[in-house]
This record gives C-alpha cells, sequence and structure tokens, in this order.
C-alpha cells in the first residue's frame, strides 16, 4: 500500500495532470504523504521505514521526470501524528518474535506509546496540505515536525552515532515503567 499504491493512484491520475483549459492552464500537483521515517531509520519499524524511503525515491524520481511537463510532486513527511497507526503497530509482529530477543517486543510497546503520546494533531499537517494545494508553499518536501531542528541533525548525525542514540533509549527502557 505504502510503495505499490502510491505508484498506481499517481499513473491513474497522470493523465488529468496536464494543462487543462478549465483549470486555469496550470498543471496539477501530485501530493505524496510520507513520513520522518523516510528519513532516517527508527528501532522496530523496519517495514514501515523501509517502504516511506521507497517513497521518498519514488518522489524524487517522479518530481524530475514530470518537472519538463509543469506537473509539480510534493513529499510531505510528518512525525508522529494522531491516528489509528499506533494501535497497529502495537499488534505488529517485530523481527525477534518468535527468537531469543523475544524480551525486546516490550520496549517496543513502550516506544511506540511514547510516541503516540508526543504524537501531533493532524490539523498540522492538513495546514501544510492546503499551502502546498493553494500553491502557496513551492519546495519539493516539507519536513512537518514540532522541531525541524532536531531532525535535520539526526540525518547528519553518522550512523555509528544514531545507532548509540537509540540503543540507549532502548536501554533506559529496560527498567520495568513505574
Amino acid at each position: 500500500v505504502n510503495v505499490h499504491g502510491v505508484i498506481k493512484v499517481s499513473q491513474a491520475f497522470l493523465p488529468l495532470m496536464h494543462r487543462r483549459d478549465g483549470r486555469d492552464g496550470q498543471p496539477g500537483i501530485i501530493m505524496h504523504i510520507g513520513s520522518v521515517s523516510g528519513t532516517f531509520a527508527t528501532p522496530f519499524l523496519g517495514p514501515y521505514c523501509a517502504s516511506k524511503y521507497a517513497l521518498e525515491a519514488i518522489s524524487d524520481c517522479m518530481r524530475r521526470e514530470l518537472a519538463p511537463m509543469g506537473i509539480r510532486v510534493v513529499l510531505l513527511q510528518p512525525a508522529s501524528v494522531h491516528s489509528a497507526i499506533w494501535d497497529k503497530a502495537m499488534q505488529a509482529r517485530t523481527y525477534a518474535e518468535g527468537t531469543t530477543y523475544e524480551g525486546l517486543h516490550d520496549h517496543k510497546e513502550r516506544i511506540i506509546r511514547r510516541a503516540a503520546r508526543s504524537a501531533m494533531d493532524t490539523s498540522r499537517v492538513t495546514r501544510v496540505v492546503w499551502r502546498v494545494a493553494t500553491g502557496r508553499a513551492r519546495r519539493p518536501r516539507y519536513l512537518i515536525t514540532r522541531s525541524n531542528l532536531l531532525y535535520k541533525i539526526f540525518r547528519m548525525l553518522p550512523d555509528g552515532w544514531l545507532d548509540i542514540i537509540f540503543s540507549r533509549q532502548i536501554s533506559q527502557l529496560q527498567a520495568p515503567p513505574g
């Protein structure tokens, strides 16, 4: 859904994206909803992160391929948003299930609960969607977070540093919540 669905829907609407007389002669805009999980991988969300990384690449390619026709492709990358995804994440299997590392499941649940509690309201995302749709926003990609600076710093850090940060975060969760 996160990858093939986006491609199929984009392809289905491409014939409608060219300049049309009844639309002020403006070509269409394709908006892909990605995630900050497409900028760096988060523990326990491997398949989700992989799909969002793929969407980032697809958006970049599509934007470059369609630019000569005047069609804009914009990638929106929100951080945690209040939605049903957190319930789904709690039910999702982990790589560790059925292995000697199955105890990581408790850590996964705590991380997901923490992310759900700090999630943004969807109105923050819809404001950016509106700005892009009405032509007030012109960038190819929008990071939508409470603090863009933190995510930009994370992208600049060496992978080894991020590994240490996430490892420490998981280690801190080893103590039972009190």
